[in-house]
């Protein structure tokens, strides 16, 4: 039977999307959020500031002036920074299952944060707070 992480929903994990964050760049996230679980970030003690471009790749369709259709522009930057608020939700939720806290992702659960981009109500396009609440 599939474990799913309760800490913060019961919503199931996915880690394969953070296989698109580098072995350094996810060592130096974690590295933050272990700093704000502990309440010593240098963003703000409970809270790590975490830039978007940490959690994409290079994409040259979002990155080039070749797109003559904005339609098809918007949809490949959109997909980008989904991807990378993807990748966040998965950290943020991976993290709080080891440890066993729970998390706000700019001020709300997780799930909604990740609701709202895949809705489009939002777009992870330059940077989120992660506060971290240890239990």
């Amino acid at each position: 039977m599939e474990e799913q992480n309760t800490a913060t929903t019961s919503a199931p994990v996915q880690p394969i999307v953070m296989l698109l964050v580098s072995p350094l760049e996810f060592a130096k996230l974690w590295g933050e959020l272990i700093e704000a679980y502990h309440g010593c970030n240098g963003f703000g003690s409970d809270t790590a500031e975490l830039y978007s471009y940490r959690f994409q790749r290079m994409n040259p369709i979002v990155h080039t002036d070749s797109m003559k259709d904005c339609e098809q522009r918007r949809e490949a930057e959109w997909g980008h920074y989904f991807q990378a608020a993807r990748c966040l939700h998965s950290l943020v939720e991976v993290f709080c299952s080891e440890m066993g806290c729970s998390a706000t992702i700019d001020g709300v659960d997780p799930e909604e944060w990740i609701d709202a981009m895949a809705c489009n109500q939002d777009r992870f396009d330059h940077r989120s707070h992660v506060r971290i609440i240890a239990t």
